[in-house]
């Protein structure tokens, strides 16, 4: 199961370390987010011109759109490239025939995921542009020597994981965005009125313009907050002997965090814990961090 457990979701020990340090380097590191700047605009792009064709084709008027599929392929698009420089999906125009059997490939290994990832490696090395994969395959050497596994099957297992994590989890966090706003009308009038005052009517948000959305921002963690993409979260293994809240937890001992309970603490979020509310993450909770640790 994932590829001998080399997949670091699912490993721990030496390899975890590793491939998790060279995943966070080359994948969240300010420098290599801004280099994969470009991909994330040219997706949000292509995806803004396939709503403004269906719109075209169904005669300009009113036209339905399962908004989780799009959410999905934008989301896939965008990982798929970063991480093995192609998409997922067919391009909208010229390049849609050059494309679409790269892109059914992919699909198809997607698809295999359960039946061992059957023709997923045959992929992994149609592509051009310089990406993570190019990356995992320069400096995965150490890592061979080091755990015992090689190196294609360690860069199968890492490109896999970032790709069903990635795509997966920002799917469904826009998904649960998307609806909390269209079931509470005044806070998405909020969020218009400051894209209108920060960004204007005139351009696309870009990715410099979010420091000054701060109610957008807000909207996004309690979003998170209420549905996280993964509510259990684990696996971790207790290093040594401790105690949490009155219970003995022996070393090496397998934890699941029940991150959705957390979230929802009346201890911690007094106010409407089951409730949509920002604003908690612009005055009594601004300073709350987030990403795992401890507030701040």
């Amino acid at each position: 199961m994932g590829y001998n457990n080399t997949m670091f979701a699912f490993t721990d020990g030496p390899l975890w370390r590793h491939i998790r340090k060279i995943a966070t380097h080359e994948i969240r590191s300010n420098q290599r987010l801004d280099l994969f700047q470009h991909i994330r605009r040219s997706e949000i792009e292509i995806s803004i011109k396939k709503l403004h064709e269906l719109w075209v084709v169904n005669g300009s008027e009113k036209v339905s759109v399962e908004m989780k599929n799009w959410f999905g392929e934008l989301t896939s698009d965008t990982i798929f490239r970063m991480v093995l420089g192609k998409r997922f999906s067919p391009t909208v125009e010229g390049s849609r025939k050059d494309s679409s059997d790269e892109g059914e490939q992919f699909q198809q290994a997607m698809r295999d995921f359960l039946q061992l990832f059957v023709g997923f490696g045959q992929i992994l090395f149609l592509h051009k542009e310089e990406d993570f994969m190019d990356v995992m395959l320069s400096t995965v050497q150490d890592v061979e020597e080091l755990t015992g596994y090689d190196v294609g099957t360690i860069t199968k297992a890492t490109c896999l994981t970032l790709i069903l994590g990635g795509a997966e989890s920002t799917q469904v966090t826009l998904t649960w965005a998307l609806c909390l706003l269209l079931n509470n009308e005044d806070i998405l009038k909020k969020a218009q009125v400051e894209l209108d005052e920060q960004v204007g009517r005139e351009r696309l948000v870009s990715e410099s313009d979010v420091k000054n959305l701060l109610y957008l921002r807000a909207i996004v963690r309690e979003t998170m907050r209420l549905y996280p993409a993964a509510p259990l979260v684990g696996l971790h293994e207790a290093m040594e002997d401790c105690n949490l809240a009155g219970y003995h937890i022996p070393a090496k001992t397998r934890l699941i965090v029940n991150l959705k309970k957390l979230q929802k603490d009346p201890l911690v979020w007094e106010v409407g814990p089951d409730e949509f509310r920002p604003e908690r993450f612009l005055t009594t909770h601004k300073d709350f961090d987030v990403r795992g640790q401890n507030p701040r």
